[in-house]
């Protein structure tokens, strides 16, 4: 199993049990790497150990302590895989504190402005001249999210589920405003308003998700992805596209940290079109800022099989859809959103375009871009019906 992978599987006990059962000794260990930091005669009045979580997904700590006679405090701010060590100073006054960051404590880099309430610490961190800013909340992940699928017919939608909330994440399928206005029945099926009346949708399944994160100085790599229990087959194929990812991001040239501190701020997610007992369809995306282009990945995965299918997999060589795929794609969306599309020309040259299932059939779309998002397009059965391989995977889905 490699590195990756560990990480993913591995995390969602770390938070488990670090709870309140390690905070004594939490608490003993942070006051004790805050000592390094006093000069002679300095004594804490009081230190605090805050699990927190930064840009609402990256789980971090913050140790701080406040020297006994003033309002100083003294920190450290920790990061799991991060190298350097990032040293706290500031100001504690009416439970809130304003702290400079210092990479190994000489090299000033951000700055803090937390409020503590109780045991509970949250605000911003910012970059050195504050244009950039990344949320702080001491609270645990709620773990394992996932993702949750609702269909009536061959309508479906999706949700992404805590255990404390519960957000849309297909706004094109369902209006927004029906989704806050949703009734609940059983426990399992909610009723959306509809035009003039309401429809029913039952939830028929669900993915979980787990938090993927690197970071250095510069670059933040990070989002919820998905996994599949006792699965090797479909995580360690996940876990290989990330640690891809992973590699392009950061073999970049070093930057200077102090001018662009978590300045390159790339998030990762997961888009589901379908998912079944017998199948996993979606698409793996990054938003990625940098020079290079980075695609996304299309999932079509047989749970059954244990296997991974490809265009190549459904359409006979030799034929329109089998052997010129991305340049029917292609024609395909630009049929479809010209008038998106011609806004940022050079971007439709550099995009590879993808295969999905839903419950219509095929589903072909972009990589998703900063620029347009997501394109997509329904094709027809009359499209690629006699492009079709005879046994193609999942016929009875396309079939119609």
């Amino acid at each position: 199993m490699n590195k990756t992978l560990q990480i993913l599987l591995i995390m969602p006990l770390f938070w488990l049990f670090t709870g309140s059962g390690g905070s004594v000794a939490q608490a003993q260990s942070g006051e004790l790497q805050l000592n390094l930091l006093l000069e002679t005669g300095q004594v804490l009045e009081w230190s605090q150990v805050y699990q927190i979580v930064i840009a609402e997904q990256i789980p971090a700590k913050i140790t701080l302590g406040k020297l006994q006679g003033e309002n100083t405090v003294v920190g450290i701010f920790g990061i799991e895989g991060l190298d350097n060590r990032l040293i706290l100073h500031g100001i504690y006054k009416d439970q809130t504190v304003s702290l400079h960051e210092w990479v190994d404590n000489n090299i000033r880099s951000g700055s803090l402005e937390l409020t503590i309430s109780q045991n509970d610490l949250r605000g911003y961190w910012y970059n050195q001249d504050k244009t950039y800013r990344l949320s702080i909340h001491s609270k645990q992940l709620r773990l394992p999210r996932e993702i949750r699928q609702y269909q009536n017919g061959k309508a479906v939608f999706h949700t992404q589920y805590s255990q404390d909330e519960e957000i849309l994440i297909s706004p094109p399928q369902v209006d927004p405003k029906n989704w806050n206005t949703r009734t609940t029945k059983n426990g399992r099926c909610i009723h959306l308003a509809v035009d003039d009346g309401k429809e029913e949708f039952c939830r028929t399944a669900h993915l979980d998700l787990y938090p993927y994160n690197r970071v250095d100085l510069v670059r933040l790599l990070y989002g919820l992805v998905p996994q599949i229990p006792h699965d090797e087959v479909f995580n360690r194929q996940i876990s290989d596209w990330l640690d891809q990812w992973a590699q392009e991001i950061f073999q970049e040239p070093d930057i200077d940290f102090e001018d662009h501190r978590w300045s390159h701020n790339q998030s990762i997610w997961f888009t589901p079109d379908f998912i079944t007992e017998d199948l996993v369809s979606g698409l793996l995306s990054i938003q990625f800022i940098g020079n290079q282009f980075i695609h996304s990945h299309s999932v079509i995965y047989d749970r059954n099989k244990n296997q991974f299918y490809t265009p190549q997999d459904f359409f006979r060589s030799h034929t329109a859809w089998g052997d010129q795929f991305q340049e029917l794609a292609r024609e395909s969306i630009y049929a479809a959103h010209a008038e998106t599309i011609d806004v940022f020309p050079e971007v439709m040259e550099r995009i590879r375009f993808h295969m999905t299932l839903n419950p219509q059939g095929i589903l072909i779309s972009t990589d998703y871009t900063p620029y347009f998002g997501r394109l997509e397009v329904q094709l027809k059965y009359a499209d690629y019906r006699d492009d079709l391989q005879r046994f193609a995977p999942f016929r009875k889905l396309i079939n119609q």
